[in-house]
Order: structure tokens, then C-alpha cells, then sequence
């Protein structure tokens, strides 16, 4: 990959992490105590795109409903398919393809919930990251809840993977 390459690939991530970011923020005077910490309420935005009041919508204060919601998200996100673990994307890429023996990890935490497939990183210095990152919740969550979700949709991505 080229320097310049590298380059646009880092402002492009800093430009999302910031959108978000910012997203967040705004969103600060108008939370919801709930399974998660603290929330954006129900009431997001209708000028936000569809994609950013899904990540940011309040879940559940019930952990198993939390945990059935995100992996709803996940299911419509992810597919699996001849071997191949196809993801639907967002922003500049629409869709990555990997080979199912693609590790992965489930993260939950202070940031959000995703699941992170590959080992492709972009970045330099303090913003390398991975480039496959399905976001399925922005906000903390509790550990508490973390401890019902995280176990949740690594199951369902070993079903996935199963076939």
C-alpha cells in the first residue's frame, strides 16, 4: 500500500471516530439510564443516518433483550456463505469478503459493542485500528451486561460459522 494510501486510509478513520464522536456528544443532554451507562434516548435525531440512530439507539435495560437485539444486528450485518464470511459495510466500503477461517473477536465495553473480523489493520502511530470493525452498539455498557452479551454473539458467529 502506498504512503498516500496509508495517509487517506487514517483521515478517513479519524473522520469517522470524530462524526461519531460528535454524535456523541450532541447526544449528551438528552440520555437514559438503561442497561447501558448512559445512552442516547430513544428520541435521536430523524436527520442522522439510518446506520448511526441504529448504533446509537438505546438498548434494552434487560441484558438478554440487549444481547437479542444486537445479535439481530450482527445477523443483518454479517452473513456466511460458501465458505465465505460476507459483511455488509458502511461509509466508503459497502461490502468486505473474508475466508470463514477469519479470527474474530467479540468487544464490549466502555465504547460500544462490536465484532472485529481479520487481522487488517490501517493507521499510523496512535490510530492504527482494525479495518473490519461491525459497530452494533455506540455508548458504554455495564459489565454486567457485557457479561450477558459478549458470550451471546460469539455464539452466534460460531453458529454462523458453523453453517
Amino acid at each position: 500500500m502506498s504512503k498516500s494510501q496509508q495517509i487517506s486510509r487514517g483521515f478517513h478513520r479519524l473522520a469517522m471516530l470524530l462524526a461519531a464522536l460528535g454524535l456523541m456528544l450532541c447526544a449528551c443532554d438528552d440520555v437514559q439510564e438503561t442497561g447501558s451507562d448512559a445512552t442516547p434516548a430513544e428520541s435521536s435525531p430523524s436527520e442522522l443516518p439510518e446506520e448511526m440512530r441504529e448504533v446509537l439507539a438505546q438498548l434494552p435495560a434487560d441484558p438478554t433483550l440487549a444481547a437479542a437485539e444486537l445479535d439481530e444486528r450482527l445477523k443483518a450485518r454479517v452473513k456466511v456463505s460458501d465458505g465465505l464470511i460476507i459483511v455488509e459495510g458502511r461509509g466508503l466500503f459497502s461490502k468486505f469478503v473474508l475466508p470463514a477461517t477469519t479470527p474474530w473477536i467479540v468487544r464490549c465495553g466502555m465504547v460500544g459493542v462490536s465484532v472485529i473480523l481479520g487481522t487488517a489493520v490501517s493507521g499510523s502511530g496512535e490510530n492504527v485500528g482494525n479495518d473490519i470493525d461491525v459497530l452494533l452498539h455506540l455508548g458504554p455498557v455495564k459489565p454486567e451486561v457485557c457479561d450477558v452479551i459478549a458470550p451471546r454473539l460469539a455464539k452466534s458467529m460460531q453458529a454462523m460459522l458453523a453453517g
